[in-house]
């Protein structure tokens, strides 16, 4: 292998390199980001939370909120009924 196609090769690898790392930084920073937002908006609902709780005339007002607050998922379909031989 002469040197300028050696050269030339680790040119290609040192790029490689630095595309797959900026494309691992990226994704990172996205996943930094998701996490911000996630502990963002948890805040807010702890703060509406407390700040409800401490608003209610009696103590079980904040609970019965919470139980409305709380959506019930559907009920999962069927199972599939079998062919018996």
């Amino acid at each position: 292998m002469t040197d300028y196609r050696f050269v030339e090769a680790h040119k290609a690898s040192v790029g490689a390199l630095f595309a797959l790392a900026s494309e691992a930084f990226a994704g990172v920073e996205q996943l930094a980001a998701l996490n911000l937002q996630a502990i963002k908006t948890t805040l807010v609902e702890f703060e509406r939370g407390i700040e409800a709780a401490l608003a209610a005339k009696s103590p079980a007002a904040p609970v019965r909120s919470a139980r409305r607050s709380i959506t019930r998922s559907p009920d999962p379909p069927p199972p599939a009924a079998t062919a018996e031989s």
